[in-house]
């Protein structure tokens, strides 16, 4: 009576619930394993508060999932089930073994979830990757356990029958259950796997190939020889390191274009355009050159990836092989496609990056004799880029014929 009128709050379906498993604990026979029943009123309460929430892999519902399969984990233990070997887990990966360590059951909802809503293909980095049958019938059977043993275990709750000795044989329900669970995660997790494998292939190629540069040039400055960047060995892995980047960039890099057209001409333009610099060469007039610049941001772009490469090359299987995913890459390659892009339009185009070296020397030259134009330029101001359009045709008209590609 204390007890329902400190409970006027609570619905009538919770009240229900609530007598109906003290109602089982009076009618259950005193048994030595408490546990056990404890367990199973465990298991029957998250169930049926389960199914009362419909799609039980909402990701609102997932929490609750979490619990039951805990819950029925508990269950098999105190039942003293025998469970199916995990000895496959050994081949696993680190990520994977963190998930499932040892020979704990380790029921993951992410799993079941997968049994009951497999589908035979999965897209990963634009491709399709199809499961094999192996996985299709190992989901079937889990499917079957499982619906059987919840539906044993339903029933026991309202019994007075512990579970080994039950009418419907709950024990040798678990014990198939936990057969179909550990066959179904050895499959599919040993089939993600290769498909992780293959979706990160091609960042791994180009970790190798950065190995292999990295082992050229080191050779070269042993060797006290000049730059690498001569030899016909080195030139070949360097176009074979920047397709790879490229074709990454493509398949990683949603925040910008994806261009797989940026090759290795662009680095090579670059160099050359610094090795000039050194020579003491100029590309245009005054303090401020447009092609240094352009080329220093290839050439830093491109020294930043390769850092990256090796930085990921020791924990590869920590990389998430939706390549788009991996925040540290996407980064990198947004970057190296913005400076990469800039140098295929204009270091690769000599008599337009002239004009552009000498229209940046004109407007230096403006910007000190009439410092507001400085001020509005340093401040982006809106007017500049009213001004700057007027400037570029009075540079043009003023040598129409040197100047023609600035408007073209």
């Amino acid at each position: 009576q204390v007890g329902l009128k400190e409970s006027s709050y609570l619905s009538a379906q919770h009240v229900a619930s609530t007598v109906a498993d003290i109602m089982i604990c009076i009618r259950l026979p005193k048994s030595n394993d408490v546990q056990e029943l404890h367990c199973l009123l465990r298991v029957t309460q998250l169930q049926r508060e389960l199914r009362s929430k419909g799609d039980v892999f909402l990701p609102e519902n997932r929490c609750a999932l979490a619990a039951l399969l805990e819950a029925l984990e508990h269950l098999v233990i105190a039942a003293k089930v025998e469970c199916a070997p995990r000895a496959f887990r050994s081949s696993f990966s680190r990520s994977y073994r963190r998930l499932f360590p040892g020979a704990s059951l380790s029921y993951s909802a992410h799993l079941l979830e997968a049994c009951f809503r497999a589908s035979p293909e999965v897209w990963v980095n634009g491709s399709k990757f199809e499961f094999s049958d192996e996985i299709v019938t190992c989901a079937a059977m889990l499917q079957e356990h499982w619906c059987s043993c919840m539906e044993a275990v339903q029933r026991l709750s309202a019994s007075r029958t512990p579970i080994q000795l039950s009418p419907d044989g709950l024990g040798r329900k678990l014990r198939n259950l936990d057969t179909a669970w550990a066959a179904f995660e050895r499959a599919y997790i040993r089939e993600l796997m290769k498909i992780e494998d293959e979706a990160r292939m091609i960042l791994v190629q180009a970790i190798e190939l950065d190995k292999t540069l990295a082992a050229l040039e080191t050779n070269y400055e042993t060797r006290c020889c000049e730059s690498p960047n001569r030899s016909s060995a080195y030139r070949s892995v360097q176009d074979e390191l920047v397709g790879c980047i490229s074709q990454l960039n493509a398949t990683a890099n949603l925040e910008g274009k994806g261009r797989d057209d940026l090759h290795v001409g662009i680095l090579t333009a670059a160099e050359d355009i610094l090795e000039g610099k050194k020579r003491g060469h100029r590309s245009g007039p005054g303090p401020f050159n447009v092609d240094v610049v352009l080329a220093t941001a290839v050439l830093d772009s491109f020294s930043a990836m390769r850092t990256h490469l090796r930085k990921v090359a020791g924990c590869i299987e920590c990389v998430d092989p939706q390549l788009c995913n991996n925040t540290e890459l996407v980064g990198h390659l947004v970057a190296w496609e913005k400076s990469w892009e800039l140098g295929l339009r204009y270091l690769l185009q000599p008599t337009l990056l002239r004009c552009i070296c000498d229209l940046t020397s004109k407007l230096e030259e403006a910007q000190r004799l009439f410092p507001e134009l400085r001020t509005m330029c340093e401040e982006a101001d809106v007017n500049f880029f009213m001004i700057l359009p007027r400037l570029i045709w009075l540079f043009y008209l003023s040598e129409p014929r040197k100047q023609k590609e600035l408007i073209r």
